[in-house]
C-alpha cells in the first residue's frame, strides 16, 4: 500500500514490477500571474510516489524512466514538471497491504545503496529522464519508493499561454 494519492498494482510478474504509481497530475483549474515564471503545484493529498516492488532476491539492475508528452493539441511552451525530492532519496516500503499505509511507520531507509534516485529532476517535454536505478553490487529484495514531493508544473513565461485546456501525460 501506499498514499491514497497513488494507484496500486499487482505486477504482472510477482518478483519485479510497479508496486504504485500517481494517479495523476492533476493542477485543476489555474488563474496565471499576467507574465513572468510561474510553478503550479500539482495537487495532492498526501503524497505523490513511484514504487517499484523486486523481490528478484538478484543482484540485476533495473531503470526507471519518466518521458512528458501533451495528449490534447495544445501545448506550453518550455513547460517541464519539476520534482522535489532535494536528496533524490529512496525509501523501503514495508506495508504489506494488510493495514492502512502509514508513512511514518511503513517507510524506512535503505541500509544500503540498493537504489538510487535523482535530486530534484526536471521532466522536459519529448526528453527522457532517469528516476530510479539500480546496481549490480548488492542483492534487490524490497518495495523501493520515490516521493516526488512538492512537485510543479513550471511554466517559464505564462504571457506565451493561450486561454485552453491542457491536457499531458508522463509515461
Amino acid at each position: 500500500n501506499s498514499s491514497g494519492d497513488n494507484q496500486n498494482f499487482t505486477p504482472n510478474s510477482s518478483l519485479l514490477g510497479f508496486a504504485y504509481l500517481p494517479k495523476a497530475f492533476d493542477m485543476g483549474t489555474v488563474t496565471l500571474q499576467s507574465g513572468g515564471r510561474q510553478e503550479i503545484p500539482l495537487k495532492k493529498t498526501e503524497s505523490l510516489n513511484i514504487g517499484v516492488k523486486d523481490r528478484t532476491n538478484s543482484y540485476n539492475e533495473w531503470t526507471v524512466t519518466a518521458t512528458f508528452n501533451w495528449t490534447s493539441g495544445m501545448e506550453i511552451a518550455d513547460a517541464y514538471i519539476q520534482a522535489n525530492n532535494q536528496s533524490g532519496t529512496i525509501m523501503d516500503n514495508w506495508n504489506t497491504g494488510d493495514y492502512a499505509y502509514n508513512p511514518s511507520t511503513d517507510l524506512h531507509p535503505l541500509s544500503s545503496n540498493d537504489v538510487t534516485g535523482i535530486p530534484d529532476f526536471e521532466l522536459q517535454v519529448n526528453q527522457t529522464v532517469v528516476v530510479m536505478s539500480t546496481n549490480t553490487t548488492t542483492r534487490k529484495n524490497g518495495v523501493y519508493d520515490y516521493d516526488l514531493g512538492n512537485a510543479v508544473l513550471v511554466i517559464p513565461d505564462v504571457s506565451q499561454v493561450v486561454t485552453g485546456t491542457y491536457l499531458g501525460e508522463v509515461h
